[in-house]
C-alpha cells in the first residue's frame, strides 16, 4: 500500500496549498522540511563542543541526494534559532522531496543521524514527514495489536453462538476474504487517485 498518501486533511486545490506550490516555484521554497532540535542541559550553543556534536550528528544528512539545504545556528548565525538560556537550537532541513516522498525515506534519513557522536546534546527530529511517518508506524502497530486480540476474541463469541468451530469459522473465512479482496481494490484504486493512508484503518475497522 506504498501508494496511499499521508495527510488528508487538505485539498489539493485550495488557497492554501496553489499558494504553497507558487512559494516552491517562484521563490525556491522546499517541497517539505525536517526540524531537527538540539538541547543540552550542560552545554551553550557558544561552546565549540556543541557545535562539533550537531555537526557530527548532521554529517551524513548533507550528503544525501534528497536533501535541498541544511541551516543550523553554526553556519547561519541567525540569532533567532538560539533559545533565550543558549542551550537549545535547531536546524531546517530542506528535502527537494513532497510530503509522501519524504515520509517515505524517514527510516534512510533517520539511520543516516549520528546519534552516537551525542554526549551532553540531546537531538529531537520534527516535522510534517517525521509526524506522518510515525502516525503511520504507530498506526500500523496498533492495527496489529488489534487484529492479535479480536480475531480469537470474535472465534469464541461465534463459536459460543452457532455451537461448532466450523460454524463459526464460516463468518472468519468470510471475513477474511472480502479483507483480501478489499486490499486489492484499494491497492488499484490508490494508483489512480489520492488516498489517505487512514484508509487502512476504516478497512480493518469494518
Amino acid at each position: 500500500m506504498s501508494h496511499l498518501k499521508a495527510g488528508g486533511f487538505s485539498e489539493t486545490d485550495s488557497e492554501a496549498a496553489v499558494g504553497s506550490r507558487i512559494l516552491e516555484e517562484e521563490l525556491g521554497l522546499s517541497p517539505s522540511s525536517l526540524t531537527m532540535v538540539f538541547h543540552s542541559e550542560t552545554l551553550t550553543v557558544d561552546e565549540s563542543l556543541f557545535a562539533k556534536q550537531v555537526d557530527a550528528a548532521l554529517t551524513d544528512i548533507t550528503g544525501m541526494p534528497q536533501i535541498h539545504e541544511v541551516i543550523t545556528f553554526f553556519n547561519s548565525h541567525n540569532p533567532r534559532m538560539v533559545s533565550a538560556d543558549r542551550h537549545t537550537t535547531y536546524a531546517s532541513i530542506g528535502m527537494n522531496l513532497d510530503l509522501n516522498e519524504a515520509r517515505a525515506i524517514m527510516p534512510e534519513f533517520i539511520g543516516n543521524l549520528h546519534y552516537d557522536s551525542l554526549d551532553q546534546v540531546q537531538m529531537m527530529v520534527t516535522g510534517q514527514p517525521a509526524v506522518y511517518y510515525d502516525m503511520e508506524s504507530i498506526s500500523k502497530s496498533d492495527l496489529a495489536k488489534a487484529e492479535m486480540y479480536a480475531f480469537p476474541l470474535c472465534l469464541i463469541v461465534l463459536v459460543l453462538a452457532f455451537g461448532t468451530l466450523v460454524s463459526a469459522g464460516l463468518p472468519l473465512a468470510i471475513g477474511g476474504i472480502s479483507l483480501v479482496i478489499t486490499l486489492g481494490i484499494i491497492s488499484l484504486l490508490s494508483r489512480m487517485t489520492d488516498m489517505s493512508m487512514y484508509v487502512m484503518n476504516i478497512i480493518y475497522m469494518l
